[in-house]
């Protein structure tokens, strides 16, 4: 049942999105919530499935989306809200450490959905699925080798998605790194960046100087609708979004530019991490994703400057300005 509908006050951009209508899945994330936005600047009617109407994030609140109680893992209630829908965005972020229960069983309501109903599913890839000491450049055609268990379900996850793409399903996958953004909750950033009253502290994961992949996610959103409205060529589309691909010494010094404060450098605690993993799940569950600080990945975005090659990121400065990490 319906159980929120807002205002939205930008202006609609009728003859790009013709009206159709998306359902998203995850829409209090960061991702999902930037989509939203981006799917309404475009003249999209949204649908948002999700578990409490009253607890809607603020950027959420008092905008042209028709929100509905649900679970994303329940078929029936998915279906439900699916209905007069040709899109759905699966923005669901899971908890690390309920990857191995419910990643596969979830996203499986979705893909069948979208199979039945030939719907398009859109679906944010990460770079879990790739080996670092095979790059350091991976491009969409780089064979999938995941050295986690983490990577391992996310290699699943898309196989699973490239099925459905035979099965009437059309699937758009759009691969990224670490995110920043408003609303994206726990991010690796949010961690490793603290304001003091000077200045700040940033901790790097090893390597001050190793090159990391980041994604500011309003960029992220923005990139994927342009695919999508630019039409998708094949019933299985995945694009590489290179986004930010710099050091802890690059981001300390554009910090230091945008806020005129110093930045003390110092390292994320992994002997830590170790000595609590045994009591604490969730630091084991960090710990496993090591690798990816110690060694470079960086996302050929060569495929997606094809089809959008006018598309340009937001500076590294400005979006940690905007999402208030400075």
């Amino acid at each position: 049942m319906p159980a929120y509908l807002g205002q939205h006050n930008e202006g609609f951009v009728l003859n790009t999105a013709k009206q159709k209508t998306v359902l998203v899945l995850g829409a209090n994330g960061g991702f999902g919530s930037h989509m939203v936005h981006e799917l309404l600047s475009h003249g999209y009617q949204v649908k948002c499935l999700v578990r409490d109407p009253n607890k809607l994030n603020d950027s959420l609140m008092g905008i042209d989306i028709k929100v509905i109680k649900g679970d994303a893992a329940n078929i029936s209630e998915v279906t439900q809200a699916a209905q007069g829908c040709e899109i759905l965005v699966y923005a669901i972020n899971m908890p690390y450490a309920q990857w191995q229960q419910k990643s596969l069983s979830t996203l499986e309501v979705s893909v069948r959905l979208s199979e039945k109903n030939n719907m398009t599913l859109i679906f944010p890839g990460n770079v879990y699925i790739h080996n670092p000491a095979h790059g350091p450049n991976f491009s969409e055609s780089s064979s999938h080798q995941p050295v986690t268990k983490k990577g391992k379900i996310r290699q699943a996850m898309e196989l699973r998605l490239k099925r459905a793409s035979h099965n009437g399903a059309k699937i758009l996958i759009i691969r990224a790194g670490d995110f920043i953004g408003k609303n994206a909750k726990n991010t690796w950033l949010d961690f490793m960046l603290k304001k003091g009253r000077s200045g700040y502290t940033l901790s790097a994961g090893t390597k001050q100087d190793i090159t990391h992949s980041w994604a500011y996610l309003p960029d992220v959103a923005k990139a994927c609708i342009a695919l999508l409205n630019a039409g998708l060529p094949k019933a299985y589309n995945d694009f590489n979004f290179a986004g930010y691909q710099i050091s802890f010494t690059d981001i300390a010094q554009a910090i230091e530019r945008e806020s005129g404060k110093k930045v003390k450098m110092a390292y994320i605690p992994w002997w830590l991490f170790s000595l609590l993993a045994p009591v604490l799940p969730f630091f084991k569950e960090l710990n496993e994703m090591r690798y990816l600080w110690e060694q470079e990945l960086n996302l050929n975005e060569d495929k997606l400057k094809k089809v959008l090659p006018e598309f340009k990121v937001t500076p590294i400065g400005t979006a940690l300005r905007e999402t208030k990490l400075i």
